[in-house]
């Protein structure tokens, strides 16, 4: 997959390394996903949600 893809684990606020703020939740995630796509100028992208797929749906509504 590897070799015709770039798979990038997003790390939401809470989680992982990124430290829990006062704004976290499903808006501010999609809002910190947009960021990142838009910062790392990705043209086509595939969000694969595992647990919350209403971050996708934010996503997708404010790209669009």
């Amino acid at each position: 997959m590897s070799e015709q893809y770039r798979c990038i684990a997003f790390d939401q606020r809470g989680y992982g390394k990124t430290p829990l703020t006062e704004s976290a939740g499903l808006k501010q995630s999609a809002r910190d996903m947009h960021d990142l796509i838009e910062y790392l100028k990705l043209d086509h992208v595939v969000v694969v949600c595992r647990v919350c797929c209403k971050i996708g749906a934010l996503l997708h509504k404010r790209i669009h």
